[in-house]
């Protein structure tokens, strides 16, 4: 009864909330949910009933023919509030002596006519046995043994490897059982071998052949035969193949170079980038000399590049990755560009600190004019003689960390030079 209370408040909760905050507006945000709610709980209340109605006393239970059932019922007892649930097992229904006798009995009949099936009369089995683990529905159950016992195995696979007979004899133990009640029946199989395909034949006839040249152990060749089943036969050395060796050497070719010119490119990426690093501090001290004495930022630039480029075609200068990309600017300059899309390029192109710091100094300077550019460039110099510093610091100590390990080297060797001719002094 309490769900049948339940399940209507809750109907009647969620369709007047509903209806109250519809006409309220602005109520809870979720509100609008609450109908659904109602209408959901009514649905549940209507099932309820449906399904809450007894369908009658009852008095008795009707066992099943096979297995247990377990019967959900509801207890009503005397002084007991409410009828409560109490699921009943229901054992399955016990046969008679002479019922189980009868029912083995016909389990009998019905495995040998699933075993032997036309072959009933001559029990001749050619194929693997069709063994159950119960007959007559499941009332049955059955457990199959063999003598000899490696000739079948429990799923009814017959293994001819064990068989030395032609047509081999095998006899079978079948327990059966049906509540507790036993019967063993034993009958025999008359094994036929399956007729062997022409290919089973072939390899058949040549494996005894093989084996009776096995069995000639005082003779040093192993003979070969030379036909077999009436064919001819010819053996030959199986050859080393190697025709694909080729293919994996390209393979193996191509990663490599593949590889080799990634690191290559790799390098002289790094190279680049570190020639860049080497060459911003002279960059920025001509140019601060430049626009002291007088010259404009583009002016100095082109001065700087044109004296590259002339020294560089001559043979005076290698090549300068910093300069080149001051070169290159200038081209640009030279071609149209505009100086401020040149300088944005070279702060893009070099992609280090220090130069896109170089690039900002230079647009400020076209959006400001030449006024303040000789103290920035100044303060730009002082720090980059800083950092030059700091970074042959740097590689000073990586140098001396490198010479470590040889130096170690050269001191065993020192001491072995040292040490073995002495050792070998005092052994004479």
């Amino acid at each position: 009864m309490g769900i049948y209370v339940g399940y209507g408040l809750i109907a009647v909760g969620g369709l007047a909330g509903g209806y109250l905050c519809r006409r309220k507006k602005g109520g809870l945000p979720l509100a609008k949910y609450l109908p659904v709610i109602g209408i959901a709980a009514l649905l549940c209340l209507a099932l309820a009933v449906l399904e809450g109605g007894d369908s009658g006393a009852v008095k008795e239970l009707t066992r099943q023919e096979l297995g247990d059932q377990q019967i959900p019922l509801l207890l009503d007892a005397e002084e007991m509030a409410d009828k409560a649930d109490y699921p009943v097992t229901v054992q399955e229904q016990k046969l008679t002596k002479k019922q189980k006798q009868e029912l083995l009995e016909a389990a009998v009949e019905e495995l040998e006519q699933q075993i032997f099936g036309e072959n009933r009369e001559t029990q001749v089995i050619s194929g693997n046995l069709p063994l159950m683990d119960s007959l007559m529905g499941g009332r049955v159950q059955a457990a199959f043994t063999f003598w000899p016992g490696d000739v079948i195995d429990t799923e009814g696979v017959i293994h001819w490897e064990y068989f030395k007979q032609e047509e081999p004899l095998v006899q079978v133990h079948a327990l059966l059982e049906c509540q507790e009640e036993e019967l063993i029946h034993e009958f025999y199989l008359q094994l036929e071998r399956p007729p062997m395909s022409e290919s089973e034949s072939f390899y058949a006839a040549l494996e005894e052949q093989l084996k009776q040249q096995n069995e000639k152990t005082g003779t040093k060749q192993f003979v070969l035969p030379t036909a077999v089943s009436g064919r001819e036969l010819a053996w030959y050395q199986a050859a080393e193949r190697s025709h694909y060796k080729p293919l994996l050497l390209g393979a193996a070719g191509v990663l490599v170079h593949y590889l080799a010119g990634k690191s290559k490119k790799e390098r002289k990426k790094k190279e680049w980038q570190e020639g860049l690093s080497m060459d911003y501090p002279d960059i920025v001290n001509r140019l601060s000399l430049l626009v002291g004495a007088g010259m404009t930022v583009s002016g100095a630039i082109g001065k700087l590049a044109a004296e590259y480029y002339k020294n560089h075609a001559e043979g005076r200068w290698t090549l300068r990755p910093g300069y080149e990309e001051l070169l290159r600017t200038w081209n640009e300059i030279q071609d149209g560009t505009g100086e401020r899309k040149a300088y944005e390029n070279l702060g893009i192109r070099c992609n280090q600190p220090q130069y896109r710091k170089l690039s900002s100094l230079l647009i400020q300077n076209i959006r400001k004019g030449a006024k303040g550019i000789q103290e920035l460039l100044d303060a730009e110099v002082t720090e980059v003689n800083l950092q030059q510093q700091a970074y042959v610091k740097r590689r000073g100590e990586e140098a001396s960390a490198k010479l470590l390990l040889p130096m170690g080297i050269m001191l065993i060797l020192v001491f072995a030079i040292l040490i073995v001719p002495a050792m070998f002094s005092l052994q004479l």
